[in-house]
């Protein structure tokens, strides 16, 4: 695996070294229309902070048991209990430097958001609980397109982390029609943790008196360690199997509206609203007391939410 985490370094330093290499060369190409030009603006040294707020929904919902209940005519109805999973907040922060006469910035973000979410039924319960953390440090780069559209493509590496626990109860066992045990549980655990390369582009269109439509694509490819756990309240035993080397890729996009407002003292604040998706592709075990019946011993953990966000930039 450490081969594996070394050689994704090495990718992403080579393709940030190509992109500052490109950065230094003369201004791209114009167009053949002359309406519309192509340029990599200078800008002073200054930094920008961020803070932002997340509302989000990981997952999908969880079926753990179904139940029998018999009808007053004598047929069975079957009931599936499930764990919904609710809309969580979260944050993040990042920190970036604009370097002085370029249109380079190198940037450190941190994203968190934990979940914990249960459903009762008549004789088993269930919780689920998530903790996810994600840290990029990414170099980019702004090219103007005219007077209203900048890109900002990027490139760096990401690293996350993704913890997926799941408890199921039931609250009575029988064998033979005989009560045995008053409480079992059985407790499932997913661990992921990645480095790779990561990759993407952030997009802003101009609408004039301070407002902007703002835009990501993100994409990366993490390498890393995937260790399941099950623990049985009638075992001495838990299971744990030795951890296993998984590339894990994940997408995301958010869109959302901004307004600046520009102080003469050389910084200026910015308000962004908008919404977000995420998906980490296989990055979570599939919970051993789940019932919904898959093709794969791996799941997905996707995200998806509004956010709102507040950004100070210092001259």
């Amino acid at each position: 695996m450490i081969k594996k985490i070394t050689f994704s370094l090495l990718v992403a330093l080579g393709c940030t070294s190509a992109f500052a290499a490109y950065a230094d060369e003369a201004t791209p190409p114009t167009p053949n229309n002359s309406d519309v030009n192509l340029t990599a603006p200078s800008q002073e040294g200054s930094w920008s902070l961020g803070l932002q707020m997340n509302y989000l929904q990981p997952n999908t919902a969880f079926d753990y048991d179904v139940e029998t209940i018999q009808l007053a005519d004598g047929n069975p109805q079957f009931k599936t209990d499930t764990v919904n999973t609710d809309y969580n907040l979260g944050w993040g922060a990042d920190v970036t430097y604009h370097f002085a006469n370029t249109s380079r910035d190198l940037t450190w973000a941190y994203t968190h958001l934990s979940t914990n979410n249960s459903n009762s039924g008549a004789d088993t319960s269930a919780r689920v609980k998530s903790d996810y953390n994600a840290a990029d440090f990414i170099f980019g780069q702004v090219m103007a397109i005219g007077d209203r559209f900048n890109v900002h493509p990027f490139v760096g590496l990401r690293y996350a982390g993704i913890d997926y626990k799941t408890r199921v109860q039931n609250n009575n066992v029988y064998a033979d029609g005989a009560l045995i045990e008053a409480i079992a549980y059985e407790n499932t655990e997913s661990h992921f943790q990645g480095l790779g390369p990561r990759f993407g582009s952030d997009v802003a269109v101009n609408l004039g008196s301070g407002f902007s439509l703002q835009g990501t694509l993100g994409m990366s490819l993490l390498v890393g360690s995937l260790d399941p756990r099950l623990s049985l309240s009638t075992s001495m035993n838990t299971n744990q199997p030795n951890p296993t080397t998984k590339v894990v890729p994940e997408t995301d996009a958010k869109l959302g509206a901004m307004y600046t407002i520009d102080f003469n003292s050389g910084y200026s604040v910015g308000l962004e609203a908008g919404y977000q998706v995420s998906n980490y592709f296989g990055a979570v075990a599939n919970s051993s007391s789940s019932i919904t019946d898959t093709s794969t011993d791996y799941n997905n953990f996707f995200m998806q939410g509004p956010y709102a966000r507040l950004q100070l930039d210092i001259a």
